[in-house]
């Protein structure tokens, strides 16, 4: 649920946070780590496809 709704506000607010998009999307990678389920894999590169 929660990549789901961080892929519509980065959609909506890209513009306003360009400069803390990569700062936020870096701090998240690093809290969810490197054991990422498959589906949760596809989200989080949804999510980077978007910004």
């Amino acid at each position: 649920m929660f990549l789901e709704t961080l892929v519509d506000f980065i959609t909506l607010h890209r513009e306003d946070l360009q400069d803390w998009l990569f700062i936020l999307l870096t701090q998240l990678l690093k809290k969810m780590g490197a054991d990422l389920l498959g589906s949760v894999q596809a989200k989080v590169q949804r999510a980077l496809d978007v910004t």
